[in-house]
């Protein structure tokens, strides 16, 4: 009895010791990026799918300096599709995050809620260095809130598209 109490006694030394180290080791947290460029995302919003009226696919791209590109292609006809970029307004991009932001974009998670002949909606949005990427089909609630926001955007910094 007394040899399996050394023996488990002295078999958890190296163990311990491991621990220990481990444990005791200094923390290196890697020093934060200069930002050279003034270019941080703010949001991506894809919108793919298969509606009556044919594949469709738009993709949306905002970022915090004013950047912003929008294109699409869909329908049944062969190369049918079109695309712009432009700069928004420091204002517009601003109104954009906070709307976001109140509609929860940055907690949502994807919205099981199934609908038939809508395409699949994709956000990821941005606040710093913290990120959330959501899908949804229903866009009920504050998915419809997350959506209204996009498409009022979109109808202001580039219209007619």
């Amino acid at each position: 009895m007394l040899r399996a109490a050394a023996f488990v006694a002295l078999a958890a030394i190296p163990t311990f010791t491991l621990l220990q180290s481990v444990h005791s080791a200094p923390s290196t947290t890697p020093a934060p990026c200069s930002r050279v460029f003034p270019q941080e995302p703010v949001v991506v919003y894809d919108v793919t799918g298969f509606t009556l009226a044919g594949p469709l696919h738009i993709h949306l791209a905002v970022y915090s300096n004013g950047l912003a590109s929008i294109s699409s292609a869909g329908g049944f006809q062969e190369g049918r599709g079109q695309a712009r970029v432009t700069t928004a307004s420091p204002e517009s991009v601003n109104a954009l995050q906070q709307a976001l932001a109140a509609a929860g974009a940055m907690q949502l998670c994807d919205n099981p809620a199934q609908t038939f002949d809508v395409p699949l909606q994709t956000v990821t949005a941005f606040a710093g260095s913290q990120q959330n990427t959501f899908s949804f089909l229903d866009a009920s609630g504050a998915y419809g809130d997350v959506q209204t926001a996009l498409q009022a955007f979109i109808a202001q910094t580039f219209p007619g598209f």
